[in-house]
C-alpha cells in the first residue's frame, strides 16, 4: 500500500497572450465591467502612435528636429529623451 500523498504532475506553464489578444485588448474594453484604465490605455496608445507618425511625417518632410515655435534645432540629447518631440523648450503653463 502506498502511504505517500498522491502528486498532481507538473502543469505547463501558462504561455503568454498573443498579438493579437493585446491588440484586441489595446481596442478598449468589450464589456460594461471591465475597467475605465483599458479605456485610458488604449486612448494613450493611440496618442501615441499618432505621435511617432507626426514625428515620421517630419521627417519625410525634412522638419524632424526642428522646433515648431522657433524653426531652431532641438537639442540632440532632448531628442533622444523624446523622439517624437516638437518643440526646443518645454511649454510653458
Amino acid at each position: 500500500m502506498n502511504e505517500h500523498p498522491s502528486v498532481e504532475p507538473a502543469t505547463e506553464p501558462t504561455p503568454a497572450p498573443s498579438v493579437d489578444a493585446l491588440t484586441h485588448r489595446a481596442e478598449g474594453p468589450a464589456s460594461a465591467g471591465e475597467s475605465s484604465y483599458d479605456t485610458s490605455t488604449a486612448e494613450r496608445i493611440e496618442r501615441e502612435f499618432a505621435e511617432v507618425e507626426a514625428a515620421l511625417g517630419r521627417l519625410d518632410e525634412s522638419r524632424y528636429g526642428i522646433c515648431e515655435l522657433r524653426g531652431e534645432p532641438i537639442d540632440d540629447e532632448l531628442l533622444a529623451a523624446d523622439p517624437v518631440r516638437r518643440h526646443a523648450v518645454p511649454a510653458h503653463t
